[in-house]
């Protein structure tokens, strides 16, 4: 009740919705969407009579709103495709809805007219919004800020000028013509300056990849080739597309069994974002105790990813790739604080790594929690990251850290991810108290002084322990690879510039 009042005053007409397992609400909502209000009399009455009602929102111009609906796996690679997105979003049970100032009724009620997977609700629809309960048990939960009138952006342009009607053909038109955000905008970029060829059999791979049908990528892409005149081409790059590969594993499938002479027949190459350290598609930990220069060199690898031809440490080539950084560690001033000094000590502009460096700081993720692992992989999915940095791993879940089974669940998860999203993680870590004992005894790093179970370091391709010298010097030993020979260990500093920059910087 208190949530409906709220989206009340706010001028969102809402109504109650049958709740889980119960009957339907014929006699309180006998026209459904028709009778959502605003009258806070009326909504009292109807809560009172059932106080665990789902809430239904009337869009339209009665609450002067569109959704866009991302329905499964399906829709959320869809919108991922044409980089749909929204400042004001909800996850639902099993996917995810975007929010639009449209108070005139721009959009109307269509189900994946506009792409597969993707349904529209404006004009005489309605959705479920949070904190309602999913048919499967989830909680509709709002990603960031919850709804509010001054938050809603408006319906995108491409929106306005061709609207949405259900039983035509225009929404893929029109939608299709929209430069999307991420690697299909580069590739239709390039299709346009005459690389036509290479360029839509690379797409049509990509989505073979991300497990679309051949009529879904025909309808996607047919617009597009159709602008640069390849549309006698487009049906011959499908076929080869989908002869040539097939769709990635999703997450918890398992491959099938092969004999050993078809087993050894394509032998996979290791790819590097870092190499001899960190593969593309696997898990590391950087472990140490406090003040060891940790997050330092993990904020500088995430600026060199982020730039052509970057240099980690100054010591290690690394390959351009989209990074997200995730500090769950501190205040998010202190984290711009320290991006802003490295990014000044290597005289670059932010600007410069707007395409590929994000930042998500202050969060409270955990990965043991069912809604919040869903939240972050729907995030993770609409990103499509190649490089995952978290600051730090004790933070990244509720589980007991010496507890194995517990601690291997969490990592399944994380494998998960990497499986579906395709990225690689990079996790801080601390190290156990014993450490302390050992620096003494002048031992060598071990990546079992990590702290928390053994499951960890047995989960990972490789990890670094970092060990202090003096203020500002650690020591860097690479302690587990199993892609590669490890490097040797090397020294990090850190230099304060008069400017208020930091240089980062390793040594042999």
């Amino acid at each position: 009740m208190e949530h409906a009042l709220r989206y009340a005053a706010d001028g969102f007409a809402v109504f109650p919705c049958r709740p889980k397992g119960k009957e339907p609400l014929g006699s309180l909502v006998p026209h459904g969407c028709l009778d959502a209000t605003t009258d806070a009399e009326i909504i009292r009455g109807w809560w009172t009579k059932c106080p665990d009602a789902n809430i239904g929102m009337a869009t339209g111009p009665r609450s002067g709103i569109s959704v866009v609906d991302l329905d499964g796996p399906e829709g959320l690679r869809s919108g991922n495709l044409f980089g749909l997105s929204s400042s004001v979003s909800s996850f639902t049970g099993n996917g995810k809805q975007l929010f639009y100032k449209d108070e005139t009724g721009t959009l109307k009620n269509s189900v994946k007219k506009l792409a597969p997977g993707v349904d529209v609700r404006g004009n005489g629809g309605y959705v479920v919004v949070p904190p309602s309960l999913h048919p499967n048990g989830k909680r509709y939960v709002w990603q960031g800020q919850s709804l509010s009138r001054v938050a809603l952006p408006p319906v995108p342009v491409q929106f306005a000028r061709s609207p949405i009607s259900t039983g035509t053909n225009t929404t893929t038109d029109s939608i299709g013509q929209r430069k999307p955000e991420g690697w299909i905008a580069q590739a239709l970029e390039a299709m346009k300056n005459g690389n036509r060829d290479n360029t839509l059999f690379s797409i049509c791979s990509r989505m073979r990849n991300d497990g679309y049908s051949k009529e879904d990528c025909a309808g996607l892409l047919g617009p597009h080739a159709a602008k640069v005149g390849a549309t006698d081409i487009l049906q011959a790059k499908i076929d080869n597309a989908w002869a040539r590969y097939q769709p990635a594993p999703q997450a918890g499938q398992a491959s099938k069994s092969e004999a050993i002479d078809e087993f050894l027949e394509d032998i996979k190459k290791v790819e590097w974002i870092c190499e001899p350290i960190i593969a593309k598609k696997s898990i590391g930990f950087v472990a140490g105790l406090p003040e060891t220069l940790k997050t330092w060199l993990l904020i500088d690898l995430a600026v060199e990813s982020a730039r052509p031809c970057g240099q980690w440490l100054g010591l290690f080539p690394v390959s351009m790739h989209r990074v997200l950084f995730i500090d769950q560690e501190r205040f998010k001033g202190e984290t711009q604080r320290r991006f802003n000094a490295v990014i000044a000590g290597k005289s670059l502009q932010r600007r410069d790594l707007r395409p590929n460096l994000f930042i998500k700081c202050g969060t409270t993720i955990k990965l043991d929690l069912e809604a919040s692992f869903q939240a972050f992989r729907t995030e993770l999915l609409d990103l499509r990251p190649e490089l995952v940095i978290v600051d730090s791993f004790a933070t990244f879940h509720n589980s007991p850290e010496n507890d194995r089974m517990a601690i291997q669940s969490v990592l399944n998860r994380v494998k998960a991810l990497r499986d579906e999203v395709g990225c690689s993680f990079v996790f801080i870590n601390h190290e156990s108290k014993m450490v302390f004992q050992h620096v003494e005894d002048q031992k060598a790093p071990n990546a079992f002084d990590m702290l928390g179970s053994v499951g960890i370091v047995a989960a990972a391709e490789f990890c670094l322990t970092v060990r202090k010298i003096e203020p500002g010097l650690s020591m860097v030993h690479h302690t587990k690879s199993t892609l590669a020979s490890a490097a040797k260990s090397f020294t990090v500093a850190l230099q304060d510039l008069p400017d208020g920059g930091v240089i980062v910087k390793g040594t042999l």
